[in-house]
């Protein structure tokens, strides 16, 4: 009989009649430890956040160009971004603690859709609002 992966916990033989034979023996302890492994991965992973700390605003591509259809909240401004084959994304971008200042300017004032606050986030190289 010829002996395969013995390192691995996994036993495999050719016996007489060379049919191949697999066994396995997997210690308990290293098992009790991987699933405690996998448990604390998935606790730090349903911990995490879901989104930036202003939340995410979310573009949509219309003819023409990109709109916003989720805004962000008080304090952020929507860029919308033209990715790709008419699809758009949305980035929440800071307001200046300035820009916060009373009066807030609407679009840091959170929740605003329009044509005026998505101009406001675009910048010389970043923005597309011609979905409006």
């Amino acid at each position: 009989r010829i002996h395969l992966f013995e390192s691995s916990g996994i036993n495999a033989e050719y016996g007489e009649s060379n049919k191949f034979y697999a066994s396995s023996s997997i210690d308990p302890i290293m098992l009790s430890n991987r699933c405690i492994l996998v448990a604390v991965i998935v606790g730090v992973i349903a911990a995490l956040p879901s989104g930036p700390e202003g939340g995410a605003c979310r573009c949509e591509y219309t003819t023409g160009g990109c709109h916003i259809v989720e805004p962000t909240a008080r304090g952020y401004m929507c860029r919308c971004i033209y990715s790709f084959l008419w699809t758009c994304r949305g980035d929440a971008i800071r307001c200046s603690d300035e820009a916060m200042e009373y009066p807030v300017p609407k679009h840091c004032s959170g929740g605003c859709e329009t044509e005026e606050c998505c101009r406001a986030a675009m910048t010389e190289r970043a923005g597309d609002c011609g979905g409006y």
